[in-house]
């Protein structure tokens, strides 16, 4: 029987692209790998120790910026889908669809619609909170809810995530409703407990306002509250100086591009509305403009 399998990020529209695939392609006997962007390199090539991509019919890159590891995977057998505005890479070989647009779960959607599997109404629903999600527009609660409940998961989450949704999203069962619950109750004292900074940026001739803090876990959550709370706040810069990370989240009318900027300042990469990279020397030399909040 022919193997096929899945390389997709490790987040909630990384999940998408799985399932959304899984619902194209059920039949398909298919494995399925979570990695990350800051560490592909590695992983892949630990992988590579022990497999081969000959061993597959076909090898799917979904969600990830594969540029790092280009020459590894340019091959005749290897499709990548990404939506990230700063994955400019050029293959040769490898089959691509690389279009910069809200989540790569819709991209994913809209490359297999015309084929004879139609999709149910939960399951158009679930893409659509996904989709809500990862372009950080934040029109529906549940869509915020959902990644919630896919951090939630153990350390198989993408696996639960996707056996939880297969059928897609009508509603959150009692279970995950009392998950949300006490969730948001540890959060609220994390949240009070963190001590927040404030500077003035200039970028491209125009003056911003950047809250900032230090944190080592509920960056979504941090980013969004900040910017509930302080509505004068243009953008969030949040560190977490245990794996050296920077994140950044921004109004959704700032005319800022994240992604952008984070490539700028330092090699990042993201989407409008929300992108992150590793914490270097540029950051920590801006990081000394702020001032108690």
């Amino acid at each position: 029987m022919d193997r096929y399998i899945v390389f997709t990020d490790f987040d909630l529209d990384g999940a998408g692209c799985y399932l959304t695939y899984k619902w194209f392609f059920p039949d398909q006997d298919t494995e399925v790998i979570p990695l990350k962007v800051s560490n592909l390199r590695e992983k892949l090539l630990s992988w590579l120790n022990n497999n081969s991509f000959e061993s597959y019919k076909r090898i799917y890159f979904f969600d990830l910026d594969t540029t790092d590891i280009a020459d590894l995977i340019d091959r005749p057998n290897v499709v990548i889908v990404d939506h990230h505005e700063t994955h400019k890479q050029e293959y040769k070989q490898a089959q691509t669809n690389i279009v910069v647009t809200t989540s790569c779960s819709k991209l994913l959607y809209n490359q297999f619609k015309q084929s004879k599997i139609k999709l149910s109404v939960p399951q158009i629903k679930l893409l659509s909170l996904i989709d809500d999600y990862d372009s950080y527009t934040l029109k529906f609660p549940d869509s915020y809810n959902l990644n919630i409940l896919f951090w939630y998961f153990n350390s198989n989450r993408l696996q639960f995530f996707a056996e939880r949704f297969k059928e897609g999203f009508d509603s959150f069962t009692s279970q995950e409703k009392n998950l949300l619950r006490a969730y948001r109750r540890k959060f609220k004292k994390y949240y009070n407990d963190l001590r927040l900074y404030a500077a003035d940026i200039e970028l491209k001739g125009s003056s911003y306002t950047f809250i900032s803090g230090f944190v080592d876990k509920y960056v979504n959550d941090v980013a969004h509250n900040i910017l509930n709370d302080n509505k004068q706040c243009h953008i969030v810069m949040l560190i977490n100086s245990g794996n050296k990370r920077v994140y950044f989240r921004k109004q959704n009318e700032v005319d800022v591009d994240l992604g952008k900027l984070a490539a700028h300042l330092c090699s990042g990469g993201g989407h409008k509305n929300a992108a992150g990279s590793v914490l270097n020397d540029t950051i920590k030399i801006l990081s000394k403009d702020f001032q108690p909040l």
